[in-house]
């Protein structure tokens, strides 16, 4: 089930730091963190006023949740974001996020059984249940959530602000904070129903010839006591940290590391951390217009995070 969620926002861009393409704008699917924006990858402005940059992302990942009489997660979520930012003055930028949320069966149920089955994994039950159907079933000791069907939805839509910070010439960063708007379907888990108020900082450094480290941290807070009767944290702690090795003049292939604090506050594993794994592949392909490429992996506690995702995102600056 969706608890929180952490999204990712803008493409950064990191060109000033002579060859960079930046970090990636994989957002987490755990299934603790579905539901909560932050601002942990939010991009670093530019400093040309009026730049109007339009992205759009899509995360695709494959939900597993199992606790016998508890919790059941089997769902695919494709969560696609358009993403628009204006640089409202020199180093000072606006971004409006409108993030659409598909809940479905999806086809990898039996790619990944037989993957685990080829190298010796337990699938955690999932064998027992219908492949590509769709069911997520929480229940607690003052609520349950029951849903088995598909669901197509608008999520809750952050805005924020990010003011960039002034370095040398192998040093960028910037700050931010936002607030996201509860439009989307609480119902459905599409929403939190209440705003979630953020902020993060994010850093860019080059640190060899064709090498640059990005890292971030964020801290959210949302007053949303309880989903289906689980005693929800208010605080929501988020860390990044990636390493961009350049393989060409316009491409560069990325190792991220993603960590978000719990979420619930003794609920399964939805009160451990979760942590996150994605190789990926970004390429300028034109002066203005950046694609990105990754898959995501679980590390430490595989039940707490997707069994595997996939990332796009295209970014064109005007």
């Amino acid at each position: 089930m969706a608890l929180f969620a952490a999204v990712s926002h803008s493409p950064a861009r990191a060109d000033e730091l002579d060859g960079s393409v930046g970090y990636l704008t994989v957002r987490s699917l755990s299934p603790g963190h579905l539901l909560r924006p932050n601002t942990l990858v939010a991009g670093i402005p530019d400093d040309e006023q009026g730049k109007l940059k339009v992205a759009v992302m899509m995360d695709w990942g494959n939900v597993w949740n199992y606790e016998p009489d508890s919790v059941i997660v089997d769902s695919e979520w494709i969560i696609t974001s358009v993403r628009a930012s204006y640089t409202i003055a020199g180093g000072l930028e606006g971004v409006l996020v409108l993030p659409f949320s598909v809940r479905t069966g999806g086809i990898f149920d039996s790619v990944i059984e037989d993957f685990h089955t080829a190298v010796g994994l337990t699938n955690e039950g999932r064998e027992d249940f219908p492949r590509n159907h769709s069911v997520v079933d929480i229940r607690s000791e003052s609520g349950r959530l029951f849903l088995d069907s598909e669901s197509l939805g608008l999520g809750d839509v952050p805005v924020m602000l990010s003011w960039r910070l002034r370095g040398d010439r192998d040093t960028i960063g910037a700050l931010h904070a936002g607030i996201t708007l509860p439009t989307g379907d609480e119902a459905q888990l599409q929403g939190l129903g209440r705003p979630v108020v953020s902020a993060g900082l994010t850093v860019s450094r080059r640190v060899a010839r064709s090498d640059f480290l990005h890292g971030g941290l964020s801290a959210g807070y949302c007053d949303k006591e309880q989903v289906a009767g689980v005693e929800l944290r208010p605080e929501n702690l988020s860390a990044m940290l990636c390493w961009e090795h350049r393989v060409g003049s316009r491409s560069s292939l990325l190792a991220q590391y993603s960590w978000s604090s719990p979420v619930a506050k003794d609920y399964f594993e939805f009160s451990e951390a979760a942590h996150e794994l994605n190789i990926g592949y970004k390429r300028r392909v034109a002066q203005n217009a950046m694609f990105e490429l990754s898959l995501t992996e679980n590390l430490f506690i595989l039940n707490n995070t997707t069994d595997v995702a996939v990332h796009m995102g295209w970014l064109y600056a005007f």
